[in-house]
């Protein structure tokens, strides 16, 4: 890992990568991997300046040979002047030229040292396309996407690898910051900037596998390797309330689901706990007994808050730890109370209908 300059000069300080690259680029290897930039400053610059030199010398020449052969110099102010100006402008013109050159080396330099490390891997060889995942957020609000773009991988140490294969970038972001998420960003494959093992085995290193894993399951949502810049989709975990990548609920949902040796489900659908009920649970029932086995049940308290802000929110089941396994509520009744379950959630829902005129739209709102 290298030492990060206090200041960059070229990238937006207000902002920092969760993940920085802390990269030295081989600057050889940068312009062999992408010659368009570079080489539109250096051969202008060329140019310019064996033009300026050429002509320097071409009125040098002239002018000690005037002093030599003994010629009339009544036109040396005028040829002084006209060249001055002239080396005025061709200065002008290298220091515009070469001032982008620096700006652009720099600039590379920084996109190495403070951009962020993201997941890519190959998925196509003609042309050589990679895919990178990220998160585009500036807010609280993920906004996962991926981006799927040519890479110069050809001039890798073994050319370009198999479809398949993972491989670190380092990408800036372009956008406001005050929008919630960045517009777009550009990942640039490391290997195609250093040839240095060491720091790309690092980089590699740095990525945890939960990004990888998001990388291959939204490869596997958009089904393409088209390029261009492709949002990830969300949902909300109804059992921990968590954002959990589209692709991967299904999953997720059956680590709350699996059944416990009890019979009973890992976890149980709640509402946010921000939006639960906050009030006192003194005069609210919570324990039911179950006639048939003669078994008692508590009901969890997040439950119980949750239902009290949405009675739509739970089917007509609920687990007796008597019988081990899900009842019908019109067999189960509230010990505080007597009352049949049942009624007691139809008398909770109409009294939400009352009030609200409908059922939630979302019953996990």
């Amino acid at each position: 890992m290298v030492n990060q300059p206090q200041r960059p000069f070229t990238v937006d300080a207000s902002t920092h990568a969760s993940n920085p690259g802390n990269l030295h680029i081989d600057y050889f290897y940068w312009i062999r991997s992408f010659p368009s930039e570079p080489i539109e400053l250096i051969f202008p610059l060329t140019i310019v300046v064996v033009l300026a030199f050429l002509t320097n010398w071409i009125f040098g020449f002239a002018f000690f040979g005037t002093l030599r052969e003994g010629k009339s110099l009544h036109l040396l102010p005028s040829a002084l002047f006209g060249i001055a100006i002239f080396n005025i402008f061709f200065g002008i013109g290298i220091f515009w030229i070469l001032k982008k050159l620096i700006f652009l080396t720099i600039r590379t330099r920084e996109h190495f040292l403070y951009g962020c490390v993201n997941p890519g891997v190959v998925v196509a060889l003609k042309p050589p396309l990679v895919a990178v995942f990220t998160d585009l957020t500036t807010g609280k609000a993920p906004r996962h996407a991926i981006k799927i773009l040519p890479q110069p991988l050809k001039w890798m140490k073994n050319g370009v690898p198999p479809v398949g294969t993972r491989l670190a970038t380092v990408a800036l972001y372009e956008g406001n910051l005050h929008k919630g998420y960045w517009d777009d960003f550009y990942p640039v494959v490391i290997d195609c900037v250093t040839g240095n093992q060491a720091d790309i085995q690092r980089v590699l290193e740095s990525i945890p596998d939960w990004e990888w894993e998001q990388l291959e399951a939204g490869l596997g949502y958009i089904r393409t390797t088209k390029p261009g810049l492709y949002t990830i989709p969300f949902v909300r975990c109804a059992f921990c309330h968590q954002l959990i990548f589209l692709p991967l609920y299904p999953m997720h949902r059956e680590k709350h689901t699996e059944p416990l040796a009890d019979g009973q489900m890992t976890d149980h659908v709640t509402i946010h706990p921000e939006r639960r009920y906050q009030g006192a649970l003194d005069i609210v029932p919570q324990a039911y007994i179950h006639p048939h086995c003669n078994g008692a049940t508590r009901m969890p308290e997040e439950i119980i808050r949750s239902y009290l802000v949405n009675p739509f929110l739970y089917n007509e089941h609920t687990f007796c730890c008597e019988c081990n396994d899900y009842i019908h509520q019109k067999e189960l009744y509230w010990i505080e109370t007597g009352q049949c379950l049942a009624e007691y959630f139809q008398d909770l829902q109409k009294e939400y209908i009352r009030l609200h005129g409908n059922p939630p739209p979302n019953p996990f709102v």
